[in-house]
């Protein structure tokens, strides 16, 4: 069992819900729920050792930023420079869109999210970049993929965010939390 007064996700979870929905949400939980939430916390352990640096490098607006904060860093070298060699490899486009993403998720409700995220994956899978991967992993094993844009600083605004615009047809739709709660069967 984690540790008395050690923070986890699921204390972080609970204090957001408050005290009523966190007895709700705690008397609903099985034995192996919870053994599975105590072994997630476990398994984080050796993050919670690179949570500075990734707090510093990982707040920078762009990916060129955060490659540069992870090659100034003077803490978790190793772990610094496997991350930027991993970065590096990666599509700039998808890379950029990615971190895009991710930031306004924070703002968005399920829904939002499912909706953006189909629409991210059907248009970086037309992308050059998505059939290049493929080449250069699978068909040739290269390796070597020729992304286009070749950088991060490259990659620009317009070439962002014109995948966050809608899908022009057949626009997934999904409920609203109201009218999921409507649905729901009670007890």
């Amino acid at each position: 069992t984690p540790d008395a007064g050690k923070p986890t996700e699921t204390g972080s979870y609970c204090r957001l819900l408050g005290p009523e929905k966190t007895r709700e949400f705690l008397t609903e939980l099985t034995d192996e729920a919870l053994e599975a939430i105590i072994d997630w916390d476990e398994k984080a352990e050796p993050l919670r050792a690179l949570a500075d640096v990734i707090e510093r490098c990982f707040s920078a607006a762009t990916t060129a930023e955060i490659i540069d904060r992870l090659a100034a860093s003077r803490t978790q070298r190793e772990w610094c420079e496997a991350t930027i060699e991993t970065l590096r490899r990666r599509s700039p486009t998808a890379l950029e869109v990615t971190l895009r993403h991710l930031r306004r998720a924070r703002h968005l409700d399920l829904r939002q999210t499912l909706i953006v995220d189909l629409r991210l994956a059907v248009k970086l899978m037309t992308h050059h970049d998505f059939i290049e991967g493929v080449r250069a992993r699978i068909i040739d094993k290269s390796g070597e993929p020729r992304w286009q844009p070749s950088a991060v600083t490259d990659v620009g605004e317009r070439g962002v965010e014109h995948y966050f615009d809608p899908l022009p047809s057949d626009e997934m739709s999904l409920p609203t939390r109201q009218e999921m709660l409507g649905l729901r069967v009670q007890k």
